[in-house]
């Protein structure tokens, strides 16, 4: 720059000169600036007078550049003595614009170290499990509700409340029995007239049976025995009737008289006529017997009905009184009411006095053994089996784990109430950690084990991710890396431009928010080295992720993407960082770079 234009500049012209010069040389401090721009304000002003001196000699005489010298030399003696305010108030400028630059720089980098904040977490050996959590309500293992056949029947005594343990067998109830026992002796003699009664019929049909068969056995014998009567004549008549027949062909063969002739044919038209009506006498004979033989079926028939029938029916009056009897001693028996089981009466529904008519008398609940009786969701009934197990926890018994397993899973949905649309099913655990803190109707938290695996590597589910080859991958922290220095402490020595980078060798956040603080005050720009690792994926929980690969092990350090992501790093780039932050008062590099001493934008 010349002399001309130096004195051509304006004030805001040198202010604006020697700022710029300040800002290209700010390590070496506020007060070699200083003394730079001293030197430049007085190597300015003074060749000022001469050069104008030298260009008025022309044109003006000696006496008007003789004044003219005068006044220069008057207005550089003004001009040095308000120097030293000029330069006060231009460093004073120069002050405040590096003041407000920094700031605002200390305010980007603290926005950045802040959202900068990775999240890491270490890869843990543990048991994994997948489970469905629900609740449920306490219930009794064993509950009998007491009922009674008994009906418009008195109880006399009433011998527990509600809250009282009873043992099984032991007498809660008592009902009046005087009605009962009148009735039993009222039918027990119902019963022995009944007998007596059933005997006489009894005989009085076999006899009738006897003497029946016996008529019509006789009647069928005498048809048969006049059938052979009247056979016999038949074959008697016949005989007569050949005889007859013989003797007069004798006759006529001898030539016997006329008068023997004729007397010998009367009789064999006599003998004729007795075949002829012993064949009658036989046929009517035969007739009589078939309708003898079938009167007497039928009544043989209908007499042996008519037995069957009586011993079919006897004794049907006895036992109806029998059945009565049996009855009213079972009612009798019902009298006393007795504990199926032992529990604790949890609901009585009569008092001694009350005429019982049907329904519960009381509700006795065991409870040395509880179960606890849930609701699941379609979506996870089907996933459930009979014998998983069970976690369960109660306010009752704060933190202890009481261990129980799924006993019951109901195969029909549960009637829908309201407006939900969504079936559920009824599910029963039975709890299997005795523990006299449970009370029944106590609300369960459960969760129900479906899936579990040990000892296996595992990741918070959002560590994994995907790469562009569609591969699961987690990001480890690589500690160490060759050629890296950590320069946290007070002292260290980053660059004017934010070129020096330490490594983070401790991933927690407390680490990386240190390393964070130290990138805004100057003296550090951390990174954090990563390398892929393609894992393959197995159980997964509902915060943790089984993580399989060779090259892993428990206790690496993984990254958590998602929360890294919004820190301006890469996961792909294998760094996480803050990037070159500048370096103080003395540069301007721009947020991820910048050279030392560099113009970039703040």
């Amino acid at each position: 720059m010349n002399e001309r234009n130096l004195n051509q500049m304006s004030v805001e012209d040198i202010t604006t000169e020697m700022n710029i010069g300040t800002a290209q040389d700010s390590t070496e401090g506020a007060e070699t600036e200083a003394g730079d721009l001293q030197e430049i304000v007085l190597e300015t002003m003074e060749p000022v007078i001469p050069q104008t001196t030298s260009m008025t000699k022309t044109s003006v005489s000696a006496t008007k550049v003789k004044k003219e010298h005068k006044a220069g030399k008057a207005i550089l003696h003004f001009l040095k003595k308000i120097r030293v305010l000029l330069i006060i108030l231009i460093l004073a400028a120069i002050g405040v614009i590096l003041f407000l630059n920094y700031r605002k720089k200390q305010d980007q980098m603290a926005a950045m170290a802040q959202s900068s904040q990775i999240e890491t977490a270490e890869i843990e050996m543990q048991d994994l499990t997948t489970s469905i959590t629900t609740t449920g309500t306490v219930k009794s293992m064993e509950s009998r509700v007491i009922k009674s056949a008994l009906t418009k029947t008195e109880l006399s005594e009433v011998d527990v409340e509600i809250g009282d343990t009873v043992e099984a067998g032991q007498v809660v109830a008592i009902f009046k029995d005087e009605d009962i026992r009148t009735d039993i002796a009222r039918i027990e003699d119902k019963i022995n007239v009944s007998e007596q009664t059933e005997a006489i019929e009894t005989q009085a049909t076999d006899r009738e049976y006897v003497y029946t068969y016996g008529t019509q056995a006789l009647s069928i014998t005498e048809a048969q025995q006049k059938v052979d009567s009247a056979l016999k004549a038949l074959y008697e008549a016949c005989d007569g009737y050949g005889t007859a027949k013989r003797k007069l062909q004798a006759a006529k063969d001898e030539g016997k008289s006329d008068a023997e002739i004729t007397q010998l044919e009367t009789a064999v038209s006599s003998a004729y006529q007795t075949e002829i009506k012993a064949q009658e006498t036989y046929e009517t004979a035969l007739q009589t017997q078939t309708s003898t033989l079938r009167s007497a079926g039928n009544t043989l028939a209908s007499t042996d009905e008519n037995y069957q029938k009586s011993s079919l029916t006897k004794g049907d009056s006895t036992e109806e009184l029998q059945q009565q009897l049996e009855d009213l001693q079972t009612s009798l028996n019902n009298c006393v009411v007795t504990a199926p089981i032992g529990g604790v009466v949890t609901s009585l529904a009569v008092k001694t006095g009350d005429t019982y008519v049907e329904g519960e008398i009381m509700t006795i609940q065991n409870c040395d053994m509880f179960t606890v009786s849930a609701q699941i969701d379609e979506y996870d009934i089907s996933d459930l089996k009979e014998g998983m197990q069970v976690v369960i926890k109660t306010d009752a018994t704060r933190d202890d784990e009481l261990e129980g397993v799924v006993s019951f899973i109901s195969p029909t949905a549960t009637a829908s109430t309201g407006s939900s649309t969504d079936a559920t099913y009824e599910v029963t655990i039975d709890i299997l950690t005795q523990d006299d803190r449970l009370k029944l109707g106590m609300t369960a938290k459960l969760n129900i084990i479906v899936d579990e695996i040990q000892d296996v590597l595992t990741v918070p589910y959002d560590a994994v991710s995907t790469n562009v080859a569609g591969e699961s991958v987690v990001y480890v922290v690589e500690a160490g890396v060759p050629g890296s220095h950590a320069r946290n402490e007070a002292g260290g020595t980053a660059g004017a431009g934010g070129q020096d980078k330490g490594d983070i060798e401790n991933t927690s956040a407390a680490g990386i928010e240190a390393g964070a603080s130290a990138a805004v005050t100057g003296t550090e720009t951390p990174t954090m080295q990563q390398k892929e690792v393609v894992v393959e994926i197995g159980m997964e929980s509902d915060y943790y992720t089984q993580i399989i690969s060779d090259e892993l092990s428990a206790g690496m350090v993984v990254v958590i993407p998602s929360a890294a992501g919004e820190g301006g790093s890469s996961a792909a780039s294998g760094t996480f960082g803050f990037g070159g932050i500048g370096g103080g008062m003395g540069g301007g590099g721009a947020p991820g770079g910048g050279g030392p001493g560099g113009g970039g934008m703040p």
